[in-house]
């Protein structure tokens, strides 16, 4: 087989397989396409002494933002960075309620959104107020308000729940059953992006067929099929011109009419040349067939579900996106909790 028309075949192949899964509709976008929303600490609120101190309620303010960022649909402002500014810029949380003020806030930091709040205890009884101001239009685009009677982890769940509501968002079902006092288990027949990886290891197209998706599973499956047929049919040609040339060469030594001799050695050379070639063909086609495996590998996990975001409370370190002032951009912030 030529050489360029096998290229071509593998290629119009290649071509017909979208890698990043246009085929899905994703909800995927840069960071630097995300809306970036600042975060003020809430205020504890009541009759002095508060039952809830500043340090306790920038703790449910950093578990709010903590869930926010799982969301994945925003770009966290930087609350170190934000505190920096407020304090130069002689903004006090809590004096700084109102949607106007907060709205020059927001202006100042060239955000989309701010998010504040205020959180109260009596006795038993957490109460948290959250609002989102819209910055451009300079007024409250979501207000929520939750009470929950009961012990404080309970309350610090109704916290992680907010962030997703305040954003518009559903609930992670690990959440709700952790509201329900249930414990978070692990649906057997939940689709996971490990579990498309790891099939597609084995045999590609066998982890888009895991996922539903047997339009491109069948699609890589047969992909490399074709590969496969290819190399077997440059394999057998080989094989074939292996033996003719070591036939023409035995023939070429015995011959002892000149003309013979010359026929065997030019039919050996011919011999040798596509057995050379077919040998280049199946190197080329291993390469191939390496290089599919590992994309439907990779197509395989890209297009596999999310995993599901945890409580933020449970989470000893993070890594997540914050947008810095300073540096006009996003950048990824590192934590440890120290609880």
């Amino acid at each position: 087989m030529n050489p360029k028309i096998l290229y071509l075949t593998v290629f119009c192949v290649l071509m017909g397989v979208p890698l990043s899964g246009q085929d899905t509709l994703s909800t995927d976008t840069t960071q630097s396409e995300l809306p970036i929303v600042a975060i003020m600490d809430f205020i504890p609120k009541g009759a002095y002494p508060y039952e809830i101190t500043i340090l306790e309620a920038q703790t449910l303010t950093n578990e709010f933002a903590a869930q926010v960022i799982q969301t994945g649909e925003v770009t966290l402002y930087d609350q170190a960075g934000m505190r920096e500014v407020m304090d130069q810029k002689g903004f006090v949380s809590a004096e700084c309620t109102d949607s106007k003020c907060v709205s020059e806030l927001g202006q100042l930091l060239q955000v989309a959104f701010v998010i504040n709040g205020n959180v109260e205890k009596v006795d038993s009884m957490f109460t948290v107020n959250a609002f989102m101001v819209d910055v451009a239009a300079d007024s409250i685009k979501r207000e929520k308000n939750v009470v929950h009677v009961g012990e404080v982890d309970g309350f610090i769940t109704e916290i992680e729940i907010l962030a997703w509501e305040m954003l518009g968002l559903p609930p992670p079902n690990e959440l709700l059953r952790k509201r329900d006092g249930e414990m978070a288990v692990v649906d057997p027949s939940e689709k996971t992006r490990i579990g498309a990886l790891t099939r597609s290891a084995v045999l590609p197209g066998l982890g888009q067929l895991y996922l539903d998706n047997p339009g491109m599973g069948y699609v890589w499956m047969g992909s490399e099929i074709v590969v496969g047929v290819l190399a077997y049919m440059s394999f057998t040609r080989y094989k074939t011109a292996y033996d003719d040339m070591d036939h023409y060469f035995d023939q070429y030594t015995k011959a002892t009419n000149p003309a013979e001799a010359r026929e065997f050695r030019i039919l050996s050379k011919q011999a040798e040349l596509d057995e050379t070639t077919a040998k280049d063909e199946i190197q080329s086609l291993i390469v191939m067939g390496a290089g599919l495996w590992v994309a439907n590998m990779v197509h395989a996990y890209m297009t596999g579900p999310k995993p599901k975001a945890t409580s933020a409370s449970t989470q000893k370190t993070a890594l997540d996106f914050v947008y810095n002032q300073k540096l006009m951009q996003p950048q990824l912030r590192f934590s440890i909790a120290l609880d």
